[in-house]
């Protein structure tokens, strides 16, 4: 094998270029390091990250529309209707049909997904408030700052 077409023998190795550069690369990098971090701390995690986002909007906006969910969380409609239906299989979710809009199917927890969120709230909130040991206190504020403006996010929103 030639020194050419042989494998870097460590990550640190390989070379990435301008791609470092990228908004959307490191946003990726970002988010893969952040996943891999939550799972090392939390390794008896029941559900993923985005899994509790949607039962966390869910319960901060009962009755809320399965559509807006994903709207505001950017799930393509096929994987929430996936989402959905493995969380009414487990008894996390209610759904209901809109009086306005039969076409629309409004969310609620039900009372096992209260409990549910309830008990893993501290896992995945405390965990995403210390996710970046490589940042300052300062620094950390300053990221969630221009994520949350780059994102279109309110500071109310939360």
């Amino acid at each position: 094998m030639n020194e050419h077409t042989r494998y870097p023998a460590t990550s640190s190795d390989i070379k990435l270029g301008e791609l470092t550069d990228t908004l959307g690369f490191m946003l990726r990098m970002a988010q893969v390091t952040s996943y891999s971090q939550f799972f090392q701390q939390n390794q008896n995690a029941t559900l993923l990250p985005g899994e509790f986002s949607v039962l966390w909007v869910v319960g901060l906006n009962p009755g809320i529309r399965q559509g807006d969910v994903a709207r505001v969380l950017n799930i393509k409609r096929a994987h929430m209707t996936k989402l959905v239906k493995g969380f009414l299989s487990a008894g996390l979710l209610e759904r209901q049909a809109s009086t306005e809009d039969r076409r629309s199917v409004l969310l609620t927890l039900s009372e096992m997904g209260r409990k549910e969120v309830e008990a893993h709230k501290k896992n995945y909130v405390n965990f995403y408030s210390k996710e970046t040991p490589n940042l300052s206190q300062e620094e950390s504020k300053m990221l969630l700052h221009f994520l949350r403006k780059f994102a279109g996010f309110e500071r109310d929103q939360q």
